[in-house]
C-alpha cells in the first residue's frame, strides 16, 4: 500500500495540479492562444496593440508551471479555442490584464501614501 501511495504521489507531482493552478494554467493558455489569434488577424492596429500586451503579459505568468504541465494544458485548451468565441476570450483575459494592472497601481499609490 505506501509503494502505490508514493507512486500515486509521485504522478500528481509530476502530471497534476491543484485545481486553482489548474484553472489558471489554463485561463493563462486560453488567454496566449486568443491574443496570438488578434495579433495576427485583428485589422485594428489598437486591438493588435492589446492582444500583444496581453500575449507578454500571460507569457509573463508561464514560468510558474513545467512543461509537462504546460504541454497537457495547451493540447487542451486547442481545442476550446475557436473564431467564433476568440473574442469573448480576448475581453476578458485583456479586462483581467487591466484589472491586475489597476490592483498593482491602487497597492503602489496605497505605499507612496505611506513613505
Amino acid at each position: 500500500m505506501l509503494r502505490l501511495s508514493a507512486r500515486l504521489i509521485g504522478c500528481l507531482c509530476v502530471f497534476g495540479m491543484s485545481s486553482p493552478a489548474a484553472a489558471d494554467a489554463a485561463n493563462d493558455v486560453r488567454c496566449i492562444l486568443a491574443s496570438n489569434i488578434f495579433v495576427k488577424a485583428a485589422k485594428d492596429e489598437s486591438m493588435r496593440k492589446v492582444a500583444a500586451d496581453a500575449a507578454f503579459f500571460y507569457l509573463g505568468r508561464m514560468d510558474r508551471y513545467n512543461s509537462a504541465q504546460l504541454r497537457a494544458v495547451v493540447v487542451q485548451q486547442r481545442k476550446t479555442i475557436s473564431t467564433e468565441n476568440a473574442g469573448a476570450v480576448m475581453n476578458a483575459c485583456a479586462r483581467n490584464m487591466a484589472n491586475a494592472g489597476k490592483a498593482f497601481d491602487s497597492l503602489t499609490q496605497d505605499l507612496d501614501k505611506h513613505r
